[in-house]
């Protein structure tokens, strides 16, 4: 069972993999207690540890693009919608606390901002 999945579109995979590497690598390192997947919407191949590529045939944008992998690609329980310019300094550990606790017990809808800078 996969706990969380990320969700990380990008169009840099080509022009710019160091930013994109940087993304992965920042989600593999914070969030190696969990069962997760980072699914990558791309329109060239992105290879990687827990990396799960989708092909974009067309740009079609980021927010078209979280919408197709988290209606019927995501195996998460939880989805983690995040950009290929985004590094990870924390886990996502803490915001699944919240959203399972009190604060949200009778929520139909449980979502939780991430705070990228950490602070």
């Amino acid at each position: 069972m996969v706990n969380v999945s990320f969700l990380l579109p990008t169009n840099r995979q080509q022009s710019h993999p160091e930013i994109l590497q940087t993304a992965i690598n920042s989600i593999n390192v914070m969030h190696e207690g969990l069962s997760y997947e980072i699914l990558v919407y791309a329109q060239a191949p992105v290879k990687g540890d827990h990396v799960v590529w989708i092909k974009e045939d067309s740009l079609i944008g980021p927010l078209t693009a979280f919408n197709i992998m988290g209606s019927s690609i995501a195996k998460g329980e939880y989805l983690v919608c995040c950009v290929d310019d985004h590094s990870f300094v924390n886990s996502v550990e803490g915001c699944l606390d919240v959203v399972e606790g009190p604060l949200y017990r009778d929520k139909d809808y449980k979502v939780i901002g991430l705070n990228p800078s950490g602070a």
